[in-house]
């Protein structure tokens, strides 16, 4: 490929495309504290889809066209309104292209480069100037008590074959979300006056069970919301029998389950669908409990089972908690950028290389795993390049949104 290439970036609003449509794909990254965005593209071997020139509709767009040198087209999705530097990304796309054109890593930088873009702006933010500086802890959390609360209907029913387990749960109970599931464990760091002090010579650094509370117990008219279950009064519930302390469908005997006090039960949301929403996959139960266990601990790796006593099966090393991009057939979203494997004989040796004591366990049904892995797998179908680990593969965790 010679130098000869006709390489530039214009602000065409075209749209025609001449020629087939190339299987591309791509990822976009918003870099917020260099101004820039990241953009990977993979094309496939063939001289017809080497890229030629980016084309950018107007300033503030939230897309960009990729011209290939057939004159064929991919419309790309950007994490966020942007105008870039002309001069900067035509650079970038020409030195990346002779390289290796078909995994290409474009770096495009903001026209402005005193500019920082918050990974949290939004379209709407940007026309009206206001940014969002905090958000809401309940955000990243599927079926949430604010959901639950505020659908005028939905019942709740059986993932497995969708009989109705509580009867317009969303208008029937007061949904009231549950404090962090380690907010005892905290205790110690910001509470001033204990209520009562280790004795004499007794380790500082041991839980203290005065803490603790009676059990958050569910009522006829109330149910609480933790990160992936829910508690309720068994007089709420139906289609359901009790086998010793599992509570399972009457219909499909699918596990919901398990009892959680005399009167109340303890469902967890991977086991059930609200039906007036879309159905949750389940590796965002994984993505909400290791948001919680960051902001917590401060730990930022998790070796995953789906038993206690068992070993585990998934090691996954978060690398940075809060990425916002865009991928072939995908809106923006937000995501844990992380580094994970799944090799059972390697997960022992990594967990060590990681400390024993940074490590988090988490514990999950075996669908629920498999959901991750398979969320993980795609990531890194897309991510992966020759500089890859052998030990850890790399790809992204989704945060769950509403939107």
């Amino acid at each position: 490929m010679g130098s000869s290439l006709p390489l530039h970036l214009d602000h065409s609003g075209s749209k025609n495309t001449f020629g087939p449509a190339p299987p591309s794909l791509y990822f976009a990254e918003l870099l917020s504290h260099i101004s820039s965005i990241s953009l990977l593209i993979k094309t496939p071997a063939n001289s017809q889809f080497i890229p030629a020139r980016l084309e950018f509709p107007y300033e503030g767009s939230s897309y960009v066209t990729l011209v290939y040198i057939s004159g064929a087209k991919t419309q790309i999705s950007l994490p966020v309104p942007f105008t870039p530097s002309l001069a900067l990304t035509r650079q970038s796309l020409t030195q990346e292209v002779l390289r290796d054109p078909c995994n290409i890593r474009v770096s495009i930088k903001a026209e402005d480069q005193r500019l920082r873009i918050q990974p949290h702006e939004t379209a709407g933010a940007r026309k009206t100037g206001k940014l969002f500086a905090h958000t809401d802890k309940e955000e990243y959390v599927p079926l949430n008590a604010k959901t639950m609360g505020s659908m005028k209907s939905g019942d709740l029913k059986c993932a497995q074959c969708g009989a109705v387990v509580v009867r317009n749960a969303t208008q029937s109970l007061h949904w009231n979300p549950l404090p962090s599931e380690t907010w005892a464990e905290m205790m110690d760091f910001w509470h001033c006056h204990k209520p009562s002090e280790p004795k004499a010579g007794a380790a500082h650094d041991q839980f203290n069970k005065s803490y603790t509370v009676s059990k958050f117990v569910p009522t006829k008219e109330t149910a609480f919301v933790g990160l992936t279950y829910f508690l309720i009064d068994s007089t709420s519930l139906g289609n359901t029998q009790t086998i010793d302390s599992s509570l399972n469908c009457t219909s499909c005997k699918t596990n919901l389950g398990v009892q959680d006090s005399p009167t109340s039960f303890k469902i967890f949301k991977w086991n059930v669908n609200l039906s007036e929403t879309s159905p949750v996959s389940p590796f965002y139960y994984v993505s909400a409990e290791i948001n919680e266990l960051i902001a917590a601990h401060g730990v930022y790796t998790f070796a995953l089972s789906t038993d206690n006593k068992t070993d585990a099966k998934l090691v996954l090393w978060v690398v940075n908690s809060n990425i916002h991009y865009t991928c072939t057939g995908s809106n923006s979203r937000k995501a844990f950028r992380v580094l994970y494997n799944s090799d059972k004989p390697e997960i022992p040796n990594l967990i060590k290389e990681r400390g024993n004591d940074a490590v988090e366990q988490i514990t999950v049904p075996d669908f629920v795993l498999e959901s991750l892995e398979s969320h993980l797998k795609s990531g890194n179908n897309l991510l992966q390049d020759s500089t890859q680990s052998n030990k850890w593969k790399v790809s992204v965790l989704d945060k769950y949104s509403s939107l």
